[in-house]
Formats: C-alpha cells, structure tokens, sequence
C-alpha cells in the first residue's frame, strides 16, 4: 500500500467493474424472458381507457379509445394473451355504450365475460361483470333489474375477496344495496348497506350522506319508518356539514317527508317538502319543484286540511306543463281528494273527467299513479258512476304488482271489497272481505312481531360487524406475518450484501486513511516551509513600512521647514515694502505658506500619516492668523470642529479656504470702532460622509464685492472658489448683514495608510 491516489482509483474501479458484471449475470436471463408486447399492449389499453374514462362524451375522445382498443386486442390475438385480450373485450364494451351501439357493445361484453371466466378471481373479470350489468337498465322491468343485480353482485363478491375493507368494495356494495332495494329484497340491500357503511367508516370516510339516504330508503320500503328516520336525519346533518346544496339534497328531504307521513307527522312532513321545493327551485328544477308542491298538497288532505289543499294545488294546475302529464294527474288527484273531502262532487268529477284524458296515455309509475288510481275509485264510488271502476282497480292491482307489501294488497282487497258491495255483488264482495280482514290480522301480527324483527337485524347487523372486525384482524395477522417472513428474507441477502460491501468499504477506508495521512505529512512540510517564508516576508514589509514611514515623517518635516524659510525671507523683505498694497500681499501670501507648513507639520509629529485633525489644525491656524493681522484688536474666534480627519489631498485645500474667509474676515468685516467682534467656525460631517463647513462674523460689511474687470487681481472669493472646485464641493457667500456667512459642501475621502 503505497498510498497513492491514483492506485486507490484503480482499485475501485476494478471492483465496481466486477460487481456489474455480477449485476448483469443475475439479471440478463430475467430480462430476457420479458416480452416486449406485453408492455406494448398494456400501453395502448392504458391509453384508451384514460380517453375513455375523461369527463363528457367527446367524440374524438372516444375515438381514439376505439384506435387504442383494437391495436391492443390485435398484438393480443398475435401473442396470444388471453387475459389481455378479456380486457380489451371489456374495453370495446365500454366504448361502444358510450357511442349508443349498445347491441354491439352488448355482444363485446359477453364476450369478455366468456373470456375472463377463465380466470377466477381476478379484478379483470370484475370489471367484465361490472361493465355487463351496465347494460341492464334497472328501471324497466323485473326481468333486466334481476340480470343487473346478479352481474353487480358477482362483480362485488370478487372485490370482496380481492380488496376488503378498501373504498372501492364499499362504492361497489352501495350500489348493489340500491338495485336489491330496487328489487324490493329489502334484507339482502341492508346487509350489503350496513357492510358498506362499516368499510366507510373503517377508512374514515366522511361523506356519507349517499349511504344514510340509501338506509333510509329501505328501511321505509321495508315498513319501519322510525328506522328510516333516524338514517334520513343522519344523511341531513351530513349533507348539512360539508354544505351540500345539490338535487341530492333535496332527494333526501323529500323522503323524509314521505318518512313523517308513514308516521303520521303531516306538519313535520309538509315542513320537510317546503325544504324539497326551495331546493328544487335554487337548482331551477321545474319538475320537481311541481312534485314536492303537489306532496305538500296531499300532506294537507292527509291532515284534513282541503281548504289549504285547493289553495295550494289552484296554481300549481294553473303552471304545469302539459308536457308534464304525470305531474297533472298527481296533482288532479290530490284536488279530487279536496274537493271530496268538502263534499263537492261536483267539482271532483270535473277534475275527474280532466284525469280521465291523460291517465291512460302515460306509462306506469308506482308511487304518483297510485294515488291518482286510489283517489278516482273513491270518488266513482262515492257518486256511483261504476263505469270505470273496474279499469281503475286492474290499473291499480297492475301499478302495485311488483311491490305487493301487505299495506298495499290489504288496501286492494278493501277497494274491491267495497265496489262489489256497491255493485250488489255480495258473494265476491265477502271473499274480498275475507282476504281483507286476513291481511289485516297479517298487519296485525306483523306490526306486534316488528320490534323482534328490529332486534333480530340489529343482532344480525352486529354480528356482521364482528365477523368483519375478526376477519380484518385475521387479515392483518397474516399481513404481518407475510412481511415479518419478506422482511427475515431480505434482511438476510441484505446482511451478505452489507458483509461484502463493508469488507470493499474497509479496503477502501484504510487505503485512503493512509493516503491521507501521507497527504497531510506532505501538506504539514509544505506549510511549514511557506510559513517560513511568509514570516520572513512579514519581517521584510514591517521593515520597509517603518523606513517609509520615517521618509514621509522626514520628507513632511523639510517641506515644512522649507516653507518656514520661505516665510522667513518675505519676513526680512517686508522691511524694505513702502506701498501698504504689496505689504498685504506679502502678507497673504505668508498666511498660505503657513497654511500648507501647519499640515506638513501635524504629520509629521502625528503617528497616523493617513490624515489630518482638523479640530486641532483649525485652532493652530486661527492663532496664526490672529497674531498676523490682528494688530492688537480684541477679536474673539470660536471654533466648533468635530474630531475628523482628513486626507491630505483635502485637508491642504480646506485649510486654504479657511485661511482666505479668516484674512477677508480680519481685513474688511471689522472697523475700529466695533467692539465684540467674533468670528465662528465650524466643521462637521453630515449623513453619507458629507462634510459641512461654515464660517460667519459679526461685522459691519463682509466680503468685498469686486467685479472681475475692475480689479487687477483675484479676489478672496475667487482663491475660495478655486480651492472649492479641488474639493469637488459648492461653496456660497450670503451678505445680509450685519456680518457675512460662508457655507462649503463636500464630500469626504476616506483616508489610506
């Protein structure tokens, strides 16, 4: 083990080299056997059953479903795939109801119920029963109801097997439970029900209003109207909950009112149909707007309220479509009974005669027809017109054949009882008679036995809900035990694969530690030698820094001491300078050079090259000054500066500034007279580095105001303004008097070592 990178690189890649080719012999011969069309069938089935489950019937849609379709059932016919190609039966099955070609359709779906009966058990064949009992229609006739809720049911006692306790089996139950309810196998739908409301609530779902409604529905059917109260009331409050205002809503509240009225609860009953009808008319549904109306008409009879029935029924006749003819006849019915009620048989028979023209003409419906049958026999009856008596009860018997509760027969035999007597007919009129007085003991017996009954289903419904619990924890016994045996598998290819990798890992580790630890060795010695040579370096700058420190501090000290020569030599001159004119200039010129020698100075003493005090360089100056041209005049100088430094580059032309306000100041603001003379001088540093310089006096007139053309040489305002431009700064003068102001703007450098 040299350590070198380059060998561990090698290494690795040799074994990464052969665990692929490991790989690759393990899974060749796997992907060998794959068939490739099978991914391409299942592509085009996949496909047309997306196009055609979308939302709507879009003719493009269906289509391209169609293409898909037979694409996948033409490479199954190649390959031979048999479940597949029951898959695509059902497919076309789907497609062509959907398209209207229901024969055709029809046919495709035996055939993929013929199909996938070869295999048992499957949710393909599911599907196929489900797919064939869509094309029975449950609303036509005893015969199709039968053949849809077999087909349903097999299709559900699969997904029972398949997928307990999962949404899609308690979707599938509540629908089955709604066709045997259909059926009027009112114990079979609340076992199916009860099953399904159990898984709903299992997977904790919510939104069970459809299945409270459905409970309620067969509990009335089935003669126990407290029962269906309880679920109408449930459905209600679920519906109430997640705010539902749809159609379904006004669905439930309709049978509960038909609920009151089996209770005998009309005001309860009436209420709940006025709910129906606001519902009904926020969803603009006319037809169903007109049928609650019509319910809470009849609720008003059943209550032996005919005024308020005629009341409420005289518009509702007066607005009804006669495209709505089931519609009138209910309503016309429920105006007979009225009108009986407060013995107008007059006015009943002109209704009666209004019914007459429509009743036969319209299909058979159980629930409406049975009352308008019921209330023509009562009134032919009553005015013995027995014409059509006879046709009104076959119509009757025909509208309540394929329900046949006892309620119903008994009230069959009781009418024909009754027109037999009115007949003259006795001997039939007694064997009516008979049969009605058995169905009524029936009902008797029946209405003591109900409350066992109760108890015997909810015993039963219990003992479901156990079975159900028992087997769930016996699924998910067997579940756990089925991933404890996988786990225990995996862990142990898991662990000689992790043995492996940890023996190439420790390899790998120690070869790279000790390539490390070579690294840092090398890395340590090559530090160390830097370091050597950046702290000899270090020792080399501070050298040179100190040298040039000690040049600047020596170059300042000569430029100042030159200057002070300088001065010197206009001092000795001065002695021999008659005219007063040249003398001041002399002068100024003297003031400037100690100007510039201050600052030279200040650095020179100062350990910080980098700038200047300019608190103290102004006081320094204002002395100076003072002692030149003061003459001996009180004259009093404040200087307000903050503690700033500045670069020299600044300071030199600032200080010149000053120089020239404070000469301007000394030689013309004040006269001899005056007395408290004071000059006020300021230096601060405002927001973003801006610097603020401000120098004012109180004397009599302040700075000379000479045109340019009329003088032989630049004014103090002029010199200020030059220096302003350097500093890149606005300077103004304001003469107001008494006394002058100065005011300088710029902006401040920061200052280098």
């Amino acid at each position: 083990m040299t350590g070198n990178p380059y060998d561990i690189r090698a290494a690795a890649s040799c074994i990464w080299s052969k665990l692929l080719v490991t790989c690759l012999v393990v899974f060749l011969p796997h992907l060998a056997r794959c068939q490739p069309s099978d991914s391409i069938v299942l592509s085009d089935f996949r496909s047309g059953k997306n196009y055609i489950d979308k939302p709507g019937e879009d003719s493009a849609d269906i289509q391209k479903a169609l293409f898909y379709a037979q694409d996948a059932a033409k490479r199954c016919a190649q390959a031979g795939l048999t479940l597949l190609a029951g898959q695509c039966e059902t497919l076309f099955a789907q497609i062509y109801r959907e398209k209207g070609e229901k024969q055709r359709g029809f046919e495709h779906a035996q055939k993929a119920v013929k199909i996938l009966a070869l295999f048992p058990l499957t949710e393909q064949l599911a599907d196929a029963d489900f797919e064939m009992a869509n094309y029975y229609v449950s609303n036509s006739d005893a015969i199709s109801l039968s053949r849809k809720t077999e087909y349903y049911g097999k299709g559900v006692a699969i997904i029972k097997i398949l997928y307990p306790y999962s949404r899609r089996l308690a979707d599938a139950q509540k629908f089955l439970g709604d066709l045997l309810n259909l059926g009027f196998r009112e114990e079979e739908a609340l076992a199916e029900l009860n099953q399904a409301l159990t898984v709903y609530k299992q997977l904790h779902y919510s939104q069970l209003q459809d299945i409270y409604s459905l409970l309620a529905n067969v509990w009335l059917n089935a003669g126990y109207p407290k029962q269906a109260l309880g679920y109408a009331l449930s459905a209600l409050r679920t519906s109430e909950t997640f705010k539902d205002s749809s159609m379904t809503v006004c669905a439930m509240y309709f049978r509960l009112g038909m609920i009151y009225i089996g209770l005998k609860s009309f005001d309860l009953a009436s209420n709940s149909f006025q709910k129906a009808k606001f519902y009904a008319d926020k969803n603009k549904d006319l037809l169903t707007s007109l049928m609650t109306a019509g319910a809470i008409a009849h609720t008003y009879n059943y209550n032996k309220e005919p005024e308020k029935a005629l009341r409420a029924l005289d518009p509702l006749l007066r607005n009804c479509p006669d495209s709505y003819a089931i519609i009138k006849v209910y309503l016309l019915s429920g105006e007979i009974d009225a009108d009986m009620a407060l013995d107008n048989d007059r006015a009943a028979l002109s209704c009666y005669d209004e019914m007459l023209h429509i009743i036969w003409n319209i299909p058979t419906n159980l629930t409406l027809l049975k009352h308008a049958h019921n209330s023509a026999i009562n009134l032919l009856i009553k005015t013995h017109r027995f014409a059509n008596l006879d046709r009104h009860l076959q119509a009757l018997r025909d509208v309540l054949h394929a329900v046949k509760t006892p309620d119903d027969l008994r009230l069959i035999e009781h009418l024909a009882y009754v027109i037999d007597s009115a007949k003259g007919n006795y001997r039939m009129a007694m064997i009516h008679y008979r049969r009605y007085s058995t169905l009524r003991d029936t009902a008797i017996r029946r209405n003591h036995d109900r409350d066992v009954d109760l108890l015997q289903i909810q015993y039963n419904a219990e003992k479901i809900d156990e079975e159900l619990a028992a087997k769930e924890r016996e699924v998910q016994l067997l579940t756990t035990e089925s991933q404890l045996q996988a786990k225990a598998l995996k862990t142990g290819r898991l662990r000689r694969k992790l043995a492996f990798a940890l023996a190439v890992l420790a390899l790998l580790s120690i070869g790279l530690i000790i390539n490390r630890y070579l690294y840092r060795v090398r890395s340590g010695r090559l530090l160390e030698k830097s370091q050597e040579k950046i702290d000899a370096q270090n020792t080399t700058l501070k050298k040179l820094a100190g040298e040039r420190e000690w040049l600047l501090k020596e170059l300042h000290h000569r430029v100042k001491n030159n200057l002070q020569i300088v001065i010197s030599l206009l001092n000795s001159q001065m002695a021999f300078i008659e005219d007063s004119d040249a003398l001041d200039l002399v002068k100024e010129s003297q003031a400037r050079m100690q100007a510039i020698s201050l600052i030279h100075q200040r650095l020179y003493q100062s350990d910080d090259l980098s700038g200047i005090d300019m608190n103290s360089y102004i006081y320094d100056l204002c002395n100076f000054l003072k002692a030149t041209f003061f003459d001996g005049r009180k004259i009093e100088m404040v200087v307000d500066a903050d503690r700033i430094r500045l670069d020299v580059q600044q300071a030199m032309p600032l200080g010149l500034i000053i120089n020239e306000a404070l000469i301007n100041c000394l030689k013309y603001a004040f006269n001899e007279s005056q007395g408290n003379c004071r000059i006020n001088i300021g230096l601060c540093e405002e927001d973003n580095h801006q610097m603020v310089l401000m120098l004012a006096d109180n004397g009599a007139s302040g700075f000379p105001l000479v045109d340019t053309a009329e003088r032989d040489r630049l004014s103090g305002r002029d010199v200020m303004r030059m220096f302003a431009g350097q500093l890149m700064g606005k300077i103004t003068f304001v003469d107001d008097g008494p006394g002058s102001r100065l005011t300088l703007r710029f902006t401040m450098m920061q200052t280098t070592n």
